[in-house]
């Protein structure tokens, strides 16, 4: 069994798979908050009004990810309150607003909390820079 946490003070994420087992998108977000599955539906929406040769996909431990030529560029982790939407190499993108948080060798992410921080300043430009990063590689399942 793989358990993934990220986050903290009950408002984190674990997820909890079988080894090999694959879900399905519909799968991920069924029990889910619903406010937070719009922000989630947004988050692919938006990233396909900037990218539209984007592919959603699922990684070896079930985390929904948007990939280009065979690696994925951004991912999505859905909590109770918020979404985390992760960039693999954010280190390397710029910043101008202060979106990023998060202290990891590469990965960054947004807090999206409500739908309306899906249009805040300089989200759609950390998507399209990460687009143009080389693709971190799918783990495979």
């Amino acid at each position: 069994m793989i358990i993934l946490a990220l986050g903290g003070k009950g408002d984190g994420i674990t997820m909890k798979a079988k080894k090999g087992a694959s879900m399905s998108l519909a799968q991920y977000l069924e029990d889910k908050n619903p406010e937070m599955v719009k922000i989630a539906r947004g988050i692919q929406k938006l990233v396909k009004s900037v990218e539209p040769s984007a592919k959603q996909t699922m990684n070896s431990w079930n985390v929904p990810t948007l990939e280009i030529a065979g690696g994925y560029f951004c991912m999505f982790m859905v909590a109770k309150s918020h979404v985390s939407f992760g960039f693999p190499m954010a280190t390397a993108l710029p910043d101008p607003h202060g979106l990023l948080e998060g202290t990891g060798k590469n990965m960054r992410h947004v807090k999206l909390k409500k739908i309306e921080d899906l249009k805040q300043d300089g989200l759609k430009e950390l998507i399209a820079a990460a687009v143009k990063m080389p693709a971190a590689p799918m783990r495979p399942k």
